[in-house]
């Protein structure tokens, strides 16, 4: 579940796509207990930055709440990683091509931008693949 610790003009402003919005002063309210008391559920609370997400982590943890987690920069990070990914240069390892590969199609997923243009100009370098001659084998007889 991600959870969007923000206040609700925030929230309705921008969220992630499936967010529920709890924000930070209403997390103690009862009326959450049974949504957030869910251990097989794994939950990800995020605000702007870092900060008040990490306090909503700690008054569930202290809550005894299970599967608690934390966006690792908030929406700050995801809209500058995902949303708009900078593209590897053209000397970086391949895995640096496929990450930016798989964030452009998740930005494409979440933010609904088309970054063909961005696709296309930053492409992994191919790899020169060079066949070797098969030997022959003996010809003829004695």
């Amino acid at each position: 579940l991600l959870i969007d610790v923000r206040d609700t003009a925030s929230f309705k402003q921008y969220s992630l796509p499936g967010a529920t919005n709890i924000p930070l002063d209403s997390l103690l309210s009862p009326s959450w207990a049974g949504f957030l008391d869910q251990d097989f559920v794994t939950k990800v609370f995020y605000s702007n930055g870092s900060v008040y997400a990490a306090q909503a982590w700690t008054l569930a943890t202290r809550l005894g709440y299970k599967n608690v987690y934390i966006l690792k920069g908030g929406l700050n990070n995801w809209v500058e990683t995902i949303l708009r990914p900078q593209a590897p240069n053209s000397s970086d390892a391949s895995d640096e091509f496929d990450l930016y590969e798989s964030r452009v199609a998740a930005s494409q997923f979440f933010g609904g931008a088309s970054n063909s243009a961005a696709t296309s100009s930053a492409t992994a370098p191919k790899k020169v693949i060079k066949k070797k001659k098969r030997k022959k084998g003996a010809q003829g007889g004695c």
